[in-house]
């Protein structure tokens, strides 16, 4: 295998999670959001602080407002980080290495991209974001699920997952501190317990919430979901 073909797919791979991921987190905080009591002020600039982007979003917006950050987290073309810019990467790097691909990747990627550029104003908004975010982690399963049912595994595949592992490793973990910033910025201000509705959504965000209730079979709480994610 030529080394940038290698490439090609590891960065495919890991585009792809991040994609997924960024989908999942944005999505996580969002349901979060309408769960905690009003007395509860938590702010989305948490998310942008979490990826390591405030210079740049600060070199972008004036604005630390929900809108502001969604569009930067989703659509921002200057972030290269930002959902649409990874999907866009994706695409590049399935485009360049078809030959090394099942047939279906192509247009697969393809029509997810167009889709997610068409619609990605529905999930800035408030209204049909569930929905769309939804949509985007549905697309990045089906692609996975094409590639792990019809792809050799041979060395492209052992490249393919190294950059999804590498990743998820890395997004896992900004789930788990984006629970712990909001309980933080919490600061004990509401009427209740937060430490349940928090780490409930982290797990639920990653599809882990019924995988970890069998498996450790106690109240939901941060030392117990940290263990669980992380090992």
């Amino acid at each position: 295998m030529l080394s940038k073909v290698a490439e090609r797919l590891y960065w495919a791979a890991r585009y792809l999670e991040r994609v997924e991921n960024t989908a999942r987190l944005l999505n996580a905080y969002d349901q979060l959001l309408y769960d905690l009591p009003r007395e509860v002020n938590i702010g989305w600039y948490n998310l942008i602080d979490l990826n390591g982007s405030g210079d740049l979003f600060s070199s972008r917006y004036k604005v630390r407002n929900e809108h502001n950050v969604v569009k930067f987290i989703l659509a921002d073309d200057t972030n290269p980080s930002s959902m649409l810019s990874a999907l866009g990467m994706v695409r590049e790097n399935v485009r360049t290495t078809r030959d090394a691909l099942p047939e279906d990747s192509w247009e697969m990627i393809n029509e997810f991209y167009l889709f997610a550029k068409a619609s990605i104003e529905e999930g800035i908004k408030r209204s049909k974001r569930h929905e769309f975010l939804t949509e985007i982690i549905a697309n990045c399963q089906q692609v996975n699920g094409m590639l792990a049912c019809t792809m050799r595994k041979d060395a492209g595949w052992m490249f393919i997952k190294l950059g999804q592992n590498l990743e998820r490793a890395d997004m896992t973990s900004r789930i788990l501190d984006s629970g712990a910033a909001a309980l933080v910025e919490a600061n004990g201000e509401a009427t209740i317990n937060l430490q349940q509705i928090v780490w409930g959504h982290v797990l639920r965000s990653d599809n882990a919430y019924t995988a970890y209730r069998r498996a450790v079979k106690a109240a939901v709480s941060g030392p117990e979901v940290a263990n669980f994610l992380l090992k």
